[in-house]
C-alpha cells in the first residue's frame, strides 16, 4: 500500500470493488460514523460534470469518462477527511490508484462472485449500469471483470462482504484505518480480536 507523510487523522478512505459489492452503502456507514464527508464518485461526477450515460454514449465517450475520473481522483486527492467510495472501474488506472493513495487509504471490498450477481439482480438502486444489465451471462461478465480488477485490487487491503452485513463490513475497516492512524501517529496499535 503506497503511502504519504500526511497524518492518517486527516487522510481520505477510499472504497473500491466491484460493481455490487456495496461500496455506496458501507461507504456512508463510515462517513457517518467517523463524521466525515462521503462522497460517491459516480454522484460527484453527475453533479459535477454531467450524466455517465450522456458521456459513455458519445462516439469517444469511454475513452471521455477515463478522463473525467483522472480529473475527478485529482480532485479528490486534494481534499483531506473523506470517505470516498469509487466507481467500479475508477480504480482499475494505476494513474488514478497514485493520485488517490497519495492522500487517502484503499480498502477493496470482494464477494462471492454468485453473491455480487444475486445483489445486483436484486438491487433497488437505480445506478447506471449498462454492461451488467445488457449482459446476457451476469455470472460470466463478472468473471471477467474480476480478472481485469486482480492486479489493481491486489494493491489495496481486501474487506470480505460475503455473508457480512454492512454494518459488520464498516466495523471492520474502521478498525482497520484507526489502526493504521496509530501506526502513523507512532503508536503500538491495538490488537485485533
Amino acid at each position: 500500500m503506497m503511502s504519504s507523510n500526511l497524518n492518517h487523522n486527516n487522510r481520505n478512505l477510499i472504497i473500491t470493488g466491484l460493481m455490487g459489492s456495496g461500496k455506496t452503502t458501507v461507504g456512508r456507514l463510515i462517513a457517518k460514523r467517523l463524521g466525515r464527508e462521503f462522497i460517491d464518485t459516480d454522484e460527484y461526477i453527475e453533479a459535477h460534470i454531467g450524466s455517465a450515460a450522456h458521456i459513455l454514449s458519445q462516439p469517444d465517450g469511454d475513452d471521455r469518462f477515463r478522463l473525467v475520473e483522472a480529473q475527478v481522483a485529482s480532485e479528490l486527492a486534494a481534499r483531506f477527511n473523506l470517505v470516498v467510495s469509487t466507481g467500479g472501474r475508477f480504480m482499475l488506472n494505476q494513474d488514478n490508484i497514485k493520485t488517490m493513495t497519495r492522500t487517502g487509504d484503499v480498502a477493496c471490498l470482494v464477494a462471492d462472485l454468485d453473491e455480487l450477481v444475486h445483489r445486483l439482480l436484486t438491487s433497488e438502486n437505480e445506478t447506471y449500469r449498462p454492461r451488467f444489465n445488457a449482459a446476457k451471462n451476469k455470472l460470466g461478465l463478472m468473471q471477467a471483470l474480476q480478472l481485469q480488477s486482480e492486479p489493481y485490487f491486489a494493491q489495496f487491503h481486501p474487506f470480505q462482504t460475503s455473508g457480512c452485513t454492512p454494518v459488520e463490513v464498516a466495523a471492520n475497516i474502521i478498525e482497520w484505518f484507526a489502526r493504521l492512524q496509530e501506526l502513523d501517529n507512532g503508536r503500538s496499535p491495538t490488537p485485533h480480536t
